[in-house]
């Protein structure tokens, strides 16, 4: 490879700046849209739900309601990281066994279902009462955001996927 000279060199650095430029202009134009075409449903769930719930104007019962809700999801995610998840590795290492004890793979099988269920329920119920306290209009947003923070979360937010 020859090395130009002169107006050479000069033209080649341009033209590697410009392309400088243009992937650095695509990156950041990238994240703007990302940023701004975003409908707040690929963030964790608590905070997605605390960023909407500050364009709902709560009044302080419902404010309230909404704080026993969050509180009600973080237990839930503290509950999956610390009992669901040491079970769920339990579970990996016993499957991996060709001829897994059958009937401890059952106890476990249940603990975890049962360990899910229970963070469920208690978050369902949260949400509900959370839903109780707000007028027709917060209620008809609350519920749509819900939904689309449903289909639009990756799986393991919710344990499966979208309506698991």
């Amino acid at each position: 490879m020859t090395v130009p000279s002169g107006g050479g060199r000069a033209r080649l650095l341009v033209w590697i700046l410009a392309c400088s430029l243009a992937l650095n202009l695509f990156f950041v134009a990238g994240i703007a849209w990302t940023r701004l075409a975003s409908d707040g449903t690929r963030r964790p769930p608590v905070m997605a739900y605390q960023e909407f719930a500050r364009g709902l104007n709560l009044n302080a019962t419902q404010q309230a309601s909404f704080e026993h809700f969050v509180t009600a999801l973080r237990e839930r995610g503290r509950q999956e990281r610390e009992v669901v998840k040491p079970l769920d590795a339990t579970l990996w290492a016993l499957l991996a066994d060709p001829a897994p004890d059958q009937a401890r793979l059952a106890v476990l099988l249940n603990e975890r279902l049962e360990s899910r269920g229970a963070a469920q329920r208690e978050v369902s119920f949260a949400f509900a009462a959370f839903l109780a306290t707000l007028d027709p209009k917060q209620h008809a947003s609350t519920l749509d955001f819900a939904r689309r923070l449903q289909e639009n979360a990756p799986r393991h937010w919710w344990g499966g996927g979208a309506g698991h």
